[in-house]
């Protein structure tokens, strides 16, 4: 099963990155790679192999940046190589992905005949392009990841942690977005907190809590929901190469 880190803040995130990837080894995986946003531009380093080699190559090239992402990829659609890694950019999107983009040839096609290059033997590397594009049109980065999900899958639901915090008002603003694009939303939120009723067709409700407590109490739902939804699927939850998670940095 690919694994994913994701870091931003104050700090430098590429150690921070490497030390999240290494707690990821016990997965399984093939390659490894991230990428950090660095002075305005993102700078990707990936490898084809075990973590070390990754290591060695960051040593060597060193990249600087205090936002990021890293993944390990366990190989589906194309070999394991330098090239299928992840992170896969297109424009000013970089992205990873762990899971499969079933109708990945029909976009890859489509995207090709608009001209662009791919450098890939992935699925993933649809995505980037995408995104790439819808943000090249002035949408906002919620949007464009919206849209890019309805293009790979329009029966994916859309799942939000919608927590009261600091953030609350703009991710029920984004919510009603996506409920009103004929989105199956699913809400992740507080108890008591109505509004997010309103707009979802399902609703978990969590425990009010802190901002520093609120990631641990909204994964285990998280984890609830990947489970009952991989035994609906019939796949084996002790083998969860196959279980599907993306990430997205702006």
């Amino acid at each position: 099963m690919c694994g994913i880190v994701g870091y931003t803040g104050p700090n430098q995130c590429v150690q921070i990155l490497l030390s999240g990837l290494g707690k990821l080894e016990y997965r399984g995986y093939d390659s490894a790679g991230v990428a950090v946003l660095d002075g305005g531009r993102i700078a990707i380093r990936k490898s084809e192999g075990k973590l070390a080699r990754l290591l060695d190559l960051v040593a060597r090239e060193p990249i600087a940046g205090t936002c990021g992402v890293g993944h390990t990829r366990w190989a589906t659609h194309g070999r394991p190589s330098d090239m299928n890694a992840h992170p896969h950019q297109a424009g000013a999107v970089a992205v990873v992905h762990n899971g499969i983009v079933e109708n990945y040839r029909t976009l890859k096609e489509r995207l090709q005949a608009r001209g662009c290059r791919f450098t890939s033997e992935t699925d993933t590397e649809v995505i980037p392009h995408l995104l790439d594009g819808l943000v090249a049109s002035d949408l906002s980065l919620e949007e464009a990841v919206r849209r890019t999900i309805a293009l790979i899958d329009e029966w994916m639901p859309v799942l939000v942690l919608c927590s009261k915090g600091e953030s609350y008002e703009k991710t029920l603003s984004n919510l009603e977005e996506a409920r009103a694009r004929g989105g199956r939303v699913i809400a992740i939120g507080t108890e008591g907190a109505l509004a997010q009723a309103e707009k979802a067709e399902e609703v978990f409700y969590l425990p009010e809590c802190g901002m520093f407590a609120r990631p641990i109490v909204e994964v285990v739902p998280l984890q609830l929901l990947a489970y009952h939804m991989a035994v609906l699927k019939g796949t084996d939850v002790d083998q969860p190469r196959n279980l599907a998670k993306s990430v997205t940095v702006e």
